[in-house]
């Protein structure tokens, strides 16, 4: 998987918890489920995230407060997202680390996303035998634009291959950014 492919993939996870956390604030708790397909236009081409299974919805447990200065949410778990790339087609994405901990600064429109350790997503290369590539970053770091609709950005200098539990075919990470349309 190059590196753009992986981008996009995290991009789309990371977007996916960006946009639970624009919940209104009365929704304290909750189980948020979707039921459609989500393609990202990266620099490496689309990236279709859908269902998996597809009979299925996605599901985020979201936790959400805010203040007049800024809105916060713990992603306290997700389903797995079943993504479709140039390189390696259909992957499996699955999150870890949780609970993440997203927070939106309301003045400078300051976008944060961390783990609880690290932000951690496991990519399970389906057509390579369940081969699985580990991946870590310590945050992610972006902004919301004002533009209607809001478009979130998020980046990390640095991702992690880790070794220890990746399969040798894995890229060793590098840097991502990217952006995702909320509305």
């Amino acid at each position: 998987m190059g590196r753009r492919n992986l981008r996009s993939i995290v991009v789309c996870l990371t977007a996916l918890a960006g946009l639970f956390a624009l919940l209104p604030a009365g929704a304290s708790a909750a189980r948020i489920e979707w039921s459609s397909t989500i393609t990202l236009e990266t620099p490496a081409g689309p990236i279709t995230c859908g269902l998996s299974p597809a009979e299925e919805p996605n599901w985020a447990d979201v936790v959400v407060s805010s203040t007049p200065r800024r809105l916060s949410a713990e992603i306290l778990g997700a389903s797995s997202l079943r993504c479709t790339t140039s390189s390696f087609g259909v992957v499996q994405l699955s999150g870890a680390g949780f609970p993440w901990h997203f927070t939106l600064g309301a003045k400078r429109r300051e976008a944060r996303l961390r783990g609880t350790k690290k932000v951690v997503l496991e990519v399970t290369l389906v057509s390579l035998l369940g081969a699985k590539c580990i991946y870590e970053t310590a945050k992610l770091t972006g902004s919301l634009s004002s533009e209607t609709p809001p478009v979130l950005s998020l980046s990390a200098p640095r991702v992690k291959l880790n070794k220890l539990r990746s399969n040798a075919l894995c890229p060793t990470g590098g840097g991502f950014s990217g952006s995702f349309p909320l509305g």
